[in-house]
């Protein structure tokens, strides 16, 4: 079966359910068109909170679809089979979005999966690799990623499907190993600025909230950072549809699913914290090791801790090069989270110092008492 040509992909209306996703995100999503129609491979810079996967999910890959692409979004890079779950998602796409039977074959590489996916859907096939980060941060230097690494590669270079990748700018350095493979790795290279007042009000306003509530929204110290707004504060700012306060509901957000945990749970997480995240609010990944050494229980305490932690969402496990390690599930939860550890030692100073001063008090009480009947039993 020969290829189609692929139709020129141009940002057409969205639906109801993309549009909110995308306020003022349109030239992003047209840089990116743009590149894959002259057959650029094309990289997508995010920092943590800009709305990659968005801006992938519902604005990049409905396009390439209304264009006669098949489309694979590949974002799971854990474990020692995530080469084999990119494939699988391949050919899940292939199968799903054209109806014919269609499944990788035992250890085929990329490419000749690609090709192969090309020749029997007689469409072009167009991968979005999100959240590279994690790749790069897990694999690393092993012989596993080594291979990788070149497979990928190849069947970047050699067109066999039109792709995307999108990381942290802060995963750029380690990225560069690729460079050995392709040549202008980072040529065609499109980045997330903060997303602009105007992009943030007309997002607000299109998730049902008055004009007057989105304008204090938007306004949200906590949700402003350089040139912009961060749009996934933003979100969880709208999602109450209420004025007052923006800053503590963007920042209180996970205190309903956090009381849920034991109290045991809680203090286990408030020793986590310092590690888990760091001081301007970026998650790092943390080995057993090191939660048990920041630790003050027993092994049997710290597993049920994690395993609740896992189980509401907040963390998750990833497996690399040199083991475990527990990292927060979202970006946008670390400055949450922190936020919620500097309240509750808050707390607990203010409770161990109405404590100390009871117990002053009452020392004090006794030794006045101690002094009255002194006095009076040598009357």
């Amino acid at each position: 079966m020969s290829t189609a040509n692929p139709s020129p992909l141009t940002l057409q209306p969205l639906d109801a359910a993309e549009e909110h996703l995308l306020c003022g995100r349109e030239a992003e999503v047209g840089a990116i068109l743009e590149y894959l129609n002259a057959g650029r491979f094309t990289i997508l810079l995010s920092p943590p909170g800009f709305g990659a996967s968005s801006l992938l999910r519902a604005g990049v890959q409905p396009v390439l679809l209304r264009a006669g692409t098949i489309v694979a979004v590949a974002w799971d890079w854990d474990g020692r089979t995530f080469a084999e779950g990119l494939r699988e998602t391949v050919a899940a796409a292939v199968h799903d979005q054209t109806s014919l039977p269609f499944a990788p074959k035992d250890r085929e590489p990329l490419i000749e999966l690609l090709e192969r996916a090309r020749a029997t859907s007689g469409k072009p096939i167009a991968i979005l690799l999100d959240q590279f980060e994690e790749y790069l941060r897990c694999h690393a230097g092993t012989d596993i990623s080594d291979a990788f690494d070149a497979e990928l590669s190849h069947a970047i270079s050699s067109r066999a499907a039109q792709f995307v990748i999108a990381m942290h700018p802060s995963a750029v350095g380690e990225f560069e190993r690729f460079s050995q493979f392709i040549p202008n790795l980072l040529g065609y290279t499109v980045t997330l600025a903060p997303l602009s007042r105007e992009g943030a009000a007309e997002l607000v306003r299109r998730r049902g909230v008055e004009s007057a509530v989105a304008d204090e929204i938007i306004s949200a110290p906590v949700a402003a950072v350089e040139g912009g707004v961060n749009p996934s504060l933003i979100a969880i700012a709208a999602q109450s549809r209420t004025g007052g306060g923006t800053d503590r509901i963007i920042l209180t957000s996970l205190d309903p699913a956090l009381s849920e945990l034991r109290p045991s749970e809680r203090r286990l997480l408030l020793q986590w914290i310092p590690i888990l995240v760091t001081q301007d609010g970026h998650r790092i990944a943390v080995s057993l090791k090191g939660l048990t050494e920041r630790s003050s229980a027993g092994v049997a305490a710290i597993e049920s801790a994690l395993a609740a932690l896992i189980r509401m969402g907040l963390l998750r496990h990833v497996t690399t090069r040199f083991g475990v390690r527990y990292v927060l599930t979202r970006d946008v939860s670390a400055p949450i989270l922190r936020d919620w550890g500097e309240r509750m030692q808050r707390v607990r100073t203010m409770r161990r110092q109405t404590f100390f001063r009871a117990i002053s008090v009452l020392v004090g009480v006794i030794a006045l008492l101690a002094a009255y009947l002194v006095y009076h039993s040598g009357k």
